[in-house]
């Protein structure tokens, strides 16, 4: 019991009550993407009204692959967000090389 998550709730109090981790867990789980959810709606509605198609194609894809390589191998989660920073910056530069390029 030296879960971090455990010092903010009294598990033992809410296990002699009749709810169990698993139940905490997924109302934890509920209450984080609820939040995400929160964070991620305005950021939605800004790209697509700017027409930023491309940053938000990969701003998802990149957050699904995160989220992909958290769930299945979470020791490689560190190398999955080099990968995803390495490839942002690359199709950030291929995006400066192309204004650039339109400009010519």
């Amino acid at each position: 019991m030296n879960d971090p998550l455990f010092g903010l709730v009294n598990l033992a109090q809410l296990e002699v009550l009749g709810f169990k981790k698993e139940h905490f867990y997924s109302t934890v789980l509920v209450m984080f993407l609820a939040g995400l959810c929160l964070i991620i709606k305005p950021i939605l509605r800004i790209f697509s009204a700017k027409q930023y198609y491309f940053l938000l194609t990969y701003m998802l894809g990149s957050l699904l692959f995160l989220a992909t390589f958290a769930i299945i191998v979470p020791i490689f989660l560190y190398i999955a967000f080099l990968a995803v920073t390495f490839i942002g910056l690359s199709l950030s530069l291929y995006i400066v090389y192309q204004f650039f390029n339109s400009k010519a």
